[in-house]
């Protein structure tokens, strides 16, 4: 009789008067689909030809159609977008216009050749407005913070701000006012999937590379910062231009291969944050024959094949703890 009335009754109203077995059927939810983020690091564009990159632009406009093709919530590119600081106005317009036909929203993270030289504060005012808003012109400073969806969020540091008016090395800093907007953001996103996206990875993949680091006391300070907070955030980097995984306390750093190098590659990410699940693999950018082909000739195929045969962690997951 029960089985009867249900299947006469509007189906809610049945099943919440007669649940069957004593118990109320939970309707079936579709999982959400992943959030799909492209990173994409040390892209070392110019407009003219480079013996050291001599293909940057013919790169960048193949890898931003490989990238339309695509199913992305968003594009994180973390810094050294440009070789040469010192012709920003020759090459950012040059960038922009072909980041223009890019059809995903896009992020972006300074990094030492983007900004490096006397004046920094200009160089970063002229990035973001020649670039538009893809973070920098969203205020004030170059450091922000962009909910993704579903309790993901990216937070994108500068590692180029040393508080002071130059930046004359290459390596990372973060000022103490960057590390209290950072200790504040992570108070508020308690419990929340967080992204950080930038430049220096603040660990080295190998000891010969302890030069190209995160300035120590810096990298100390942001230690003790991540270490209060619950958080087991992801740091998508770059500025060594291979592909790695490494431990920093209880972030996990993914440093991204170098777009610039051959093959030209960028890291994909699939995130589930009611999992605490992040996936990732390696894309290699699409080219014709006979497009790369001064990319395997000369220094720039020795320094392309020793960085790929120094990458590690290709393709893998990560699990975090704290995330909903």
């Amino acid at each position: 009789m029960r089985r009867l009335i249900r299947s006469l009754l509007p189906t809610p109203l049945g099943v919440r008067l007669f649940p069957v077995h004593g118990r109320e059927i939970a309707r079936a939810s579709a999982p959400r689909p992943p959030i799909r983020l492209a990173h994409l690091t040390d892209l070392h564009f110019c407009a003219g030809a480079l013996p050291r990159y001599p293909a940057s632009h013919d790169v960048l406009r193949r890898t931003v159609a490989a990238l339309n093709a695509q199913d992305l919530d968003a594009v994180v590119v973390t810094g050294d977008l440009f070789d040469f600081p010192d012709r920003l106005h020759e090459d950012g317009p040059a960038l922009a216009a072909l980041m223009r036909d890019l059809r995903h929203p896009w992020y972006v993270a300074v990094g030492n050749h983007d900004v490096e030289g006397r004046r920094v504060a200009a160089r970063r005012r002229y990035l973001a407005e020649t670039l538009g808003d893809h973070g920098l012109a969203r205020a004030e400073e170059s450091f922000y913070h962009v909910p993704l969806g579903h309790g993901v969020h990216l937070v994108v540091l500068d590692t180029t701000d040393n508080g002071e008016a130059d930046y004359l090395t290459w390596r990372g800093h973060v000022s103490a006012r960057q590390l209290a907007w950072l200790d504040a953001t992570l108070g508020r996103l308690a419990g929340e999937m967080v992204i950080v996206g930038l430049h220096h990875p603040p660990v080295a993949p190998y000891p010969l590379m302890d030069a190209l680091k995160f300035h120590e006391p810096d990298k100390r300070r942001l230690a003790r910062v991540l270490a209060k907070h619950a958080h087991e955030p992801v740091m998508l980097c770059g500025h060594f231009h291979m592909a790695g995984c490494l431990p920093f306390g209880k972030a996990g750093v993914l440093a991204g291969p170098g777009l610039i190098e051959h093959p030209h590659q960028y890291r994909v990410f699939e995130i589930r944050p009611e999992q605490g699940l992040i996936t990732f693999h390696l894309e290699e950018v699409p080219s014709a024959e006979g497009e790369c082909e001064a990319c395997v000739r000369g220094p720039a195929r020795f320094r392309s094949r020793l960085l790929r045969n120094l990458s590690h962690a290709r393709s893998g997951h990560l699990r975090v703890a704290d995330a909903r």
